[in-house]
């Protein structure tokens, strides 16, 4: 019986949002009957890499550059060498697939992650006007980068769609579990990598204030340190806020559940967003959410039905929204249950995966 042979491709395996969907969805796509699951990462390898199946079959570009025809050759020789019928490429992974796909006659899905605000003129920060007439379909994660790309990028309605992401909850028991400052039921974790979009700043201010009510607070960041001038930035202000003994900084995390269960409140302070997989773990873990209203956030949320919305960069609305869930447990309790149950129905993989099947099975090659 052949096979549809899929190829998810992504820039790293890095601990991300975009990086944990590509390796979800080539998993998966790896069990359903029909297919056959390939990975290529590009140019930065991490500790994703450890989650692919054994029936993924991987190759690594290491790529250096731009234009590395070398990586660009690698991947060529993988393509033809596994006969590829799809390649779904995520976020900028795009490029070399646009250029190679004048030598195979591969289709070519493209999953638009994007999660920075868009410009008022529609404009981002990446050359894909000139490419998108070479995608054969296109996956937005919002509804906002649904209509930029109709707007801006000029892909027809008809080729592309709204797709959630998914995750799935990776198991903790025979884990070696973190032992964690504090108490549970005043802890705060936030799962963001340490980039300005996720705005830890606003999230300290808040957190300085919650102190002053809840002196048993602490704050678990869990995320990717880049050490640039941003993180330098966020740790002078724990040291000005004078948190530095309730405040903890985890680095990657290649099991972020094993933190989830020991909090009471999980929150997401960012000032742009798609549709953060932070939060869909969350409702996996049952834990209440204050997050801030942007991106699809509010669509997760039901409006404010499975968890707190507040407004970007206010701290005083963030600090308010947690310590509302510390002084209630039942409200804590009943956010908590909804939201799980609103995940595991609206954004389950089964719905997602068939949806993407759909897409993969009905899409034209229009080179």
């Amino acid at each position: 019986m052949a096979h549809t042979r899929i190829l998810q491709i992504v820039d790293s395996l890095t601990l991300g949002g975009t990086e944990s969907v590509a390796v979800n969805l080539a998993n998966d796509i790896s069990e359903i009957k029909g297919f056959q699951a390939f990975f290529v990462c590009t140019r930065e390898e991490g500790p994703l890499v450890k989650r692919l199946k054994p029936s993924v079959k991987y190759l690594f570009l290491d790529k250096k550059r731009q234009m590395d025809f070398g990586a660009m050759l690698k991947l060529h020789r993988f393509i033809k060498a596994n006969k590829i019928d799809i390649i779904h490429a995520h976020s900028t992974s795009f490029f070399y697939p646009v250029l190679l796909k004048f030598l195979h006659r591969y289709k070519l899905v493209w999953h638009d992650h994007y999660g920075m605000e868009i410009k008022p003129d529609g404009k981002r920060s990446y050359p894909y006007i000139g490419f998108s007439r070479f995608m054969d379909f296109a996956i937005s994660v919002n509804d906002k980068l649904l209509k930029n790309n109709i707007e801006h990028l000029h892909v027809p309605k008809s080729k592309q769609t709204y797709l959630p992401n998914y995750s799935v909850y990776l198991p903790t028991a025979g884990s070696l579990a973190p032992v964690l400052k504090g108490e549970k039921q005043f802890r705060i974790v936030c799962l963001a990598n340490l980039r300005p979009q996720k705005d830890h700043k606003t999230l300290l201010e808040a957190f300085s204030i919650v102190k002053q009510r809840f002196p048993l607070a602490t704050l678990y960041c869990l995320g990717i340190t880049l050490g640039d001038s941003w993180e330098q930035e966020v740790r002078e202000l724990v040291l000005k806020l004078s948190l530095e003994d309730s405040v903890v900084f985890t680095g990657s995390v290649e099991n972020p559940f094993l933190y989830l269960e020991k909090a009471a409140v999980a929150v997401l302070s960012s000032e742009s967003e798609g549709l953060p997989l932070s939060l869909i773990e969350y409702g996996l873990a049952s834990l209440p959410v204050v997050c801030t209203n942007v991106g699809q956030c509010a669509e997760l949320l039901e409006k404010g039905k499975n968890g707190m919305l507040v407004p970007a960069k206010d701290a005083m609305a963030l600090a308010n929204a947690i310590g509302r869930i510390f002084e209630n447990e039942d409200l804590g309790r009943s956010l908590s249950s909804h939201f799980n149950s609103f995940i595991r129905n609206s954004y389950g993989k089964e719905a997602i995966l068939q949806r993407l099947v759909d897409i993969y099975l009905n899409t034209k090659n229009t080179r």
